[in-house]
């Protein structure tokens, strides 16, 4: 995607980004647009005069949102090999220092941004209970999808059991909570797939209780030329110019009452088992006492809202569309 092109996608995809509306559950939406900035043409030193877009999900695609976030971690040891004071004190620097200071520049921006990263885990604690040994948790994992190359939030409501024989694996360190080497492996390993899934995986884990995981991802972002079924790839194609982002949340919980799906563009995880698989993951899900929930809202360009909102209703999907 050329230079203006380019500037003009990401201004659209920030304004359907915002008009959203994006709880706490879903990637945090201010570092996303960080990011969309780097990406743009003017936002960044000037080497890519372009974009590359992943033609599967609408969104930049990896190599361009890796050369950012690299280039962030990078920004320290680059700046500590300029002299920034004396290149901005010279009157009439040369061509190489005046490209030089600009890429200074643009690396102090860059080390003040907050970006997405692409992988990070918070924890929280929430209550303690010293009577019956149990210490309640949220934690908070953000990753950037490789497979799907969308970036999502995973957020785990959990409780563990503090016993004689069972090493914590999380522990407080000071005033702050520290998950242990074990822990973070098998949250990163299992924060992988859908939330029912992770649930799972999560309640297996020794002295563990999983309540309640949620995964909220932004994207994909349909437009003419991008993968997506045919009747909305029609749909589009009749209103030229438009653009539909999805932002898609799967719930796995002990407070859900029964399982549901308002995803008109997925299916619950165990449905897609074949018959033995889904036997026992039935029986799993009735032994932890969970169901699972699916649903998905979107924006949209003005001009294919409407149609597209029509769609959705005479296909049975109840579903949230902003339009822009």
């Amino acid at each position: 995607m050329g230079a203006e092109a380019a500037g003009i996608y990401l201004a659209m995809l920030r304004r359907l980004l915002q008009a959203g509306r994006l709880n706490r559950f879903f990637p945090d939406p201010a570092r996303l647009e960080a990011l969309w900035g780097f990406l743009a043409p003017s936002g960044g030193f000037g080497t890519w005069p372009g974009l590359e877009i992943n033609l599967r999900t609408g969104l930049p695609a990896e190599p361009a949102v890796g050369r950012i976030l690299s280039q962030q971690e990078a920004s320290s040891r680059f700046l500590a090999g300029v002299d920034l004071p004396v290149l901005e004190a010279k009157a009439d620097p040369s061509p190489a220092e005046q490209r030089l200071l600009e890429q200074a520049r643009y690396h102090q921006e860059l080390q003040r941004a907050s970006l997405p990263r692409w992988s990070r885990l918070d924890l929280a604690l929430r209550r303690v209970e010293a009577d019956r040994r149990r210490a309640f948790f949220t934690t908070v994992f953000d990753r950037f999808d490789a497979s799907e190359e969308l970036f999502a939030r995973y957020t785990v409501q959990l409780y563990q059991h503090h016993g004689r024989w069972t090493r914590n694996l999380v522990e407080l360190q000071g005033d702050d909570l520290e998950a242990t080497g074990p822990f973070r492996t098998v949250i990163s390993r299992y924060h992988s797939d859908e939330a029912e899934f992770a649930f799972v995986l999560l309640s297996e884990l020794p002295a563990i209780t999983v309540e309640e995981v949620v995964r909220c991802r932004v994207g994909p972002l349909w437009f003419e030329g991008v993968e997506m079924p045919p009747a909305v790839a029609s749909l589009l194609a009749a209103h030229p110019g438009s653009f539909i982002l999805h932002f898609p949340t799967d719930r796995a919980g002990l407070t859900v009452r029964e399982d549901g799906n308002r995803d008109p563009f997925s299916v619950l995880w165990r449905q897609v088992l074949q018959p033995e698989a889904r036997e026992l993951a039935e029986k799993k899900a009735g032994e932890l006492g969970y169901h699972v929930h699916k649903e998905r809202k979107f924006a949209c360009t003005r001009a294919v809202a409407g149609p597209f909102s029509e769609w959705l209703k005479q296909r049975g999907a109840r579903c949230v569309v902003y339009p822009v």
